[in-house]
């Protein structure tokens, strides 16, 4: 049996591109999470409780076996004192749309959190406009 490298599976189909992104993103997503929880000092069961859900229900959203909804994601960032931010890059990197308070890498998108003391900075990499960064 043949074996086949991540860009030759990518290269095989749309559908598989896009399912690739579909993973990455809810990747990203539960990351910021979880790093914005540990950043907090927030367990998962405290999380829950501040959303009306139940632990398990949080579990499933960060381990990636339930879908999260845009809803739920606001619902996530009210509970944490956060504002989500969305920004889209098209495929060769160029800023498409990015939000106030964005920081746009290459291949990367930092976002301030909001609730969290912030400070103005200068960007280190390409930006459309200075940032918000996170402090604390």
């Amino acid at each position: 049996m043949a074996t086949m490298n991540l860009q030759q599976w990518l290269n095989e189909s749309r559908e598989n591109q896009i399912g690739y992104a579909e993973e990455g993103l809810i990747l990203d997503v539960t990351e910021a999470i979880w790093e914005l929880l540990q950043a907090k000092n927030i367990s998962k069961a405290e999380l829950a409780n501040r959303m009306g859900k139940s632990k398990g229900f949080v579990s499933q959203i960060l381990n990636g076996s339930r879908n999260m909804t845009l809803r739920t994601l606001a619902d996530i960032a009210f509970a944490l004192d956060a504002n989500p931010k969305i920004s889209l890059l098209e495929e060769n990197g160029t800023i498409q749309w990015a939000p106030l308070g964005t920081v746009v890498h290459l291949n990367h998108i930092q976002t301030a959190i909001a609730g969290q003391d912030t400070e103005w900075s200068e960007p280190t990499s390409l930006s459309t406009r200075p940032s918000l960064k996170a402090v604390g």
